[in-house]
């Protein structure tokens, strides 16, 4: 599972391993058996999901129009007013084969808001509450609507932006998430792409270690108001 940074324990005794591994492609990190579902912002230019789209598409089993269409959505469009994130399954779901023939298979993609979003707008002075929410909302989908185990996140900063506090609140929001729903806490989650570096991670043992994250207070209607997190659960057709 790439580079080991640290192991999250939760009170009800689930452990999640987070690390990261900035060299291997998509289709490499899904074909090893260390991811099973990737949450990447939604904007096209020269950021994560420019360089991952073709390997995305390929693993999800559609065409890569049709991906940048809902990654758009996610963009311009569902950001005017809320913050919503995607989550694609992928196309033959259903099918056992690959788990029969020893394949690892890609179980779905979480598109989310990133700071080139609409929706970073709504959080002009509050960046942590729109990283907090964002990675909340998007492990969330990532665990109970594709039943993903083994996540990968990649920037939701605008390129060359990413900063420790950024990977601590990344981090936050995935402790809090295995706290509150531990039977559907991840396996793992790893840091991957560009411009992140190892240290941008290094206040993430820490925080573990201190244990002083859990249950936070809810950070404004983005975290308590269910009916801002439209989920958008988007099975394409065969």
């Amino acid at each position: 599972m790439g580079t080991h940074i640290a192991s999250l324990r939760s009170k009800a005794g689930t452990t999640t391993q987070v690390g990261y591994d900035f060299r291997s492609t998509a289709s490499e990190l899904v074909r090893g058996g260390d991811v099973d579902a990737f949450i990447v912002g939604g904007f096209h230019g020269f950021v994560p999901y420019g360089a991952m789209r073709d390997d995305l598409a390929d693993e999800l089993g559609m065409p890569v129009r049709e991906l940048d269409t809902m990654a758009g959505q996610v963009h311009d469009y569902f950001g005017l007013r809320e913050l919503t994130a995607v989550a694609v399954q992928r196309r033959d779901r259903g099918s056992d084969r690959a788990v029969v023939e020893g394949q690892h298979r890609l179980r779905g993609v979480v598109l989310a808001p990133d700071a080139y979003s609409r929706a970073y707008e709504l959080f002009a002075q509050e960046q942590r509450d729109f990283y907090y929410c964002v990675t909340y909302q998007a492990i969330a989908l990532a665990c109970r609507e594709l039943n993903a185990t083994r996540l990968a996140i990649s920037h939701l900063s605008k390129s060359h932006e990413f900063r420790e506090d950024i990977a601590t609140w990344t981090a936050e929001a995935l402790a809090d998430f295995c706290e509150a729903s531990p039977n559907e806490a991840p396996e793992s989650l790893l840091f991957v792409g560009c411009c992140i570096g190892e240290r941008h991670l290094r206040g993430i043992k820490p925080l573990f270690e201190e244990r002083n994250f859990l249950l936070r207070p809810a950070i404004g209607r983005y975290e308590t108001d269910k009916t801002t997190w439209v989920k958008f659960v988007v099975t394409p057709s065969a």
